[in-house]
């Protein structure tokens, strides 16, 4: 129940962090989905290599590489800060940008932790559109 939670938060979040054209408020909520991260790895860390339901399953390797996507997007949400303040990004790019990373995460969160191949080919799906919005997020040509 509380990965389901979680993935209808991090939904939400990311519709939130969207609509949201303030830099600083924007860079806040992926803090914030980072800190809500750390909640469920916290969560997991008793129940490893425990069923949590029929469709998700924490086992070790999966939480190793968890904790490695925290500590990644919480540098990555630090040097993206710093980014774009040295280049005076529009703030609709750095919603769309931090909106496309929270959704990313999610969606890595959900392939890490899934015992389903239909479930882990749908995440995995939902990784590549969220890849695809963080690539060309500035519709440059540099960005392709």
């Amino acid at each position: 129940m509380i990965l389901y939670i979680f993935f209808i938060v991090t939904a939400i979040l990311a519709l939130a962090t969207y609509s949201i054209r303030n830099i600083m408020m924007s860079h806040a909520f992926v803090f914030i989905y980072v800190a809500l991260m750390v909640a469920l790895g916290l969560y997991l860390v008793p129940l490893v290599d425990e069923p949590l339901n029929e469709f998700f399953r924490s086992d070790r390797l999966g939480l190793i590489f968890y904790f490695i996507l925290i500590i990644v997007s919480f540098v990555s949400a630090i040097h993206y800060i710093k980014f774009v303040a040295d280049r005076n990004v529009n703030p609709a790019f750095v919603a769309l940008h931090n909106a496309g990373t929270i959704f990313f995460t999610g969606a890595l969160v959900g392939v890490m932790l899934t015992s389903h191949f239909g479930i882990l080919w749908a995440f995995m799906e939902a990784t590549t559109l969220g890849a695809s919005v963080l690539i060309y997020h500035n519709r440059t040509s540099e960005s392709l």
